[in-house]
């Protein structure tokens, strides 16, 4: 009886010492296994902050230069505004210019060399005009792009700052913190619907791309929009030297015209001034043949009295009919000079009229074009932007 006791009690204790040692073994096994475990997990986290943290400053870096490249866009949309601002002006002018020389006469209304260039500048400036309103709806188009890349760039850069708050907060995370509390509710498995690290990865680099594309994009359209800026400048400066050269041009012949219309003047008025004293002169030359020729027949009537054989054509009736004749042919004489001056006067009168218009027609387009249009051009002012 003793014996079978001592046997039972002997098992019982060898069992027991079996289950301490098994015991001791879990124990030391997976206290081993759960701080290997939260090592490899803590390493994890650290990869994945480091990994979060590397992407976070790709997204901040292209950012930066999105943002540098928004504003770079905008500098250049405002310096387009300002171009297109300042065709307005020289458009307005030109086709006043050009309506103010519909008031030429006579003459002078002539398809010229200047309205040509007049026109061609208008033309110029309206296409200028057109390219830089294209080259500015471009301009808002990619700032558009851009602000959408920036925003989905924004999107994941909050995202990852948050995902790596939460991360850093579970790395911090130790076995003495004095928050845990069990939860035996979270989530351990993968839920549907969560990313796959590849598509966690793809999903930056491809935001990380389209911002590259749209700055790249923005890049070369502000290279374009320094060409435009500068061409359409060109176009327009030189489309105005050269109008403006033709003005000039004109002025100067016009000038020279009317000179030369008022030397005609002069020389004309003072034709008629001496052509009338010629005819004053003729009219007393024919008054002054009057009491002659009234003394001629004064002489012959007297003569013609003579009584019977002494009523003789003598010499002195023969030289009294040659003076009658005489004065009266010289009178004729004076009187064909004096309707020729007549004639005459007349036409240097015409030609006087005709030039004192022409003149006028002249100081009218002088006043067109030299006091009214070029005046006004001058204060077109073209400049690069």
């Amino acid at each position: 009886m003793n014996k079978a006791k001592m046997f039972h009690a002997n098992r019982a204790r060898m069992g027991a010492e079996n289950i301490i040692d098994e015991t001791n073994r879990a124990i030391e096994e997976t206290t081993k296994h759960t701080r290997n475990g939260q090592r490899e997990v803590n390493t994890r986290l650290n990869q994945r902050i480091n990994k979060v943290e590397h992407w976070t400053s790709e997204i901040d870096e292209k950012l930066t230069d999105l943002n540098n490249e928004i504003d770079a866009l905008l500098d250049y949309k405002a310096r387009v505004e300002n171009a297109i601002a300042a065709t307005i002006e020289p458009i307005a002018i030109n086709v006043k210019c050009t309506e103010l020389r519909e008031q030429r006469t006579d003459s002078d209304v002539v398809y010229d060399k200047v309205e040509k260039d007049l026109t061609k500048e208008i033309e110029t400036t309206q296409a200028c005009q057109e390219l830089l309103v294209s080259t500015k709806e471009k301009i808002d188009e990619q700032i558009r792009k851009n602000r959408s890349a920036r925003y989905y760039l924004e999107k994941d850069h909050k995202d990852k700052v948050s995902a790596q708050n939460l991360d850093n907060s579970a790395a911090a995370l130790h076995n003495n913190t004095t928050t845990l509390s069990h939860r035996p509710h979270t989530v351990r498995v993968i839920a549907r619907g969560t990313s796959h690290p590849e598509q966690w990865q793809n999903f930056s680099e491809v935001n990380i791309a389209k911002a590259e594309k749209e700055r790249d994009n923005s890049k070369n359209l502000r290279s374009v929009t320094d060409g435009v800026l500068r061409q359409t400048t060109e176009d327009m400066m030189n489309a105005n030297k050269l109008t403006t050269f033709q003005f000039k041009e004109r002025i100067t012949e016009t000038k020279h015209a009317k000179n030369k219309l008022e030397e005609h003047l002069t020389k004309v008025m003072g034709q008629i001034g001496d052509l009338e004293k010629s005819m004053r002169e003729l009219e007393i030359a024919i008054q002054d043949k009057d009491a002659p020729l009234m003394v001629a027949e004064s002489r012959m009537g007297i003569r013609q009295q003579r009584p019977r054989i002494e009523l003789c054509r003598d010499p002195a009736l023969h030289r009294l009919n040659q003076e009658v004749n005489e004065i009266e042919n010289n009178i004729e004489r004076l009187r064909a000079l004096h309707y020729q001056s007549e004639r005459q006067l007349k036409d240097l009168l015409r030609q006087q009229l005709t030039l004192q218009e022409e003149i006028k027609v002249k100081e009218n387009t002088l006043f067109i074009d030299e006091v009214n249009c070029l005046a006004d051009r001058e204060s077109i002012k073209l400049k690069f932007f």
